[in-house]
């Protein structure tokens, strides 16, 4: 896991439809970090501290679409080109 979080930041992805669709979705959920009025305190230093490693790798002007507080506080802007599932807990909002 930490391997993946850190060639992430590292490797230049492409943005194809299905990164998008994913995107969208994340979007509006109400387990992105952007549409929660509070965060748990745990998860919200996970936020912080991956908010922080794209501000080191020069990728916060990407890192920009908020964190899934659904699994452990991942980037929505990485997470949609790495994962190929959803986490949310009513099940896989990504499944087409």
């Amino acid at each position: 896991m930490l391997k993946k979080i850190i060639l992430s930041r590292i490797k230049k992805p492409k943005e194809d439809e299905e990164i998008l669709r994913k995107r969208g979705i994340c979007k509006k959920c109400e387990f992105n970090s952007l549409n929660m009025e509070k965060i748990p305190f745990n998860k919200l230093f996970l936020k912080k501290l991956s908010d922080f490693y794209s501000f080191i790798m020069g990728k916060e002007d990407e890192d920009i679409l908020g964190s899934c507080e659904s699994c452990m506080s991942c980037s929505v802007y990485y997470k949609s080109i790495y994962e190929d599932y959803c986490p949310h807990p009513t099940g896989d909002k990504w499944k087409k």
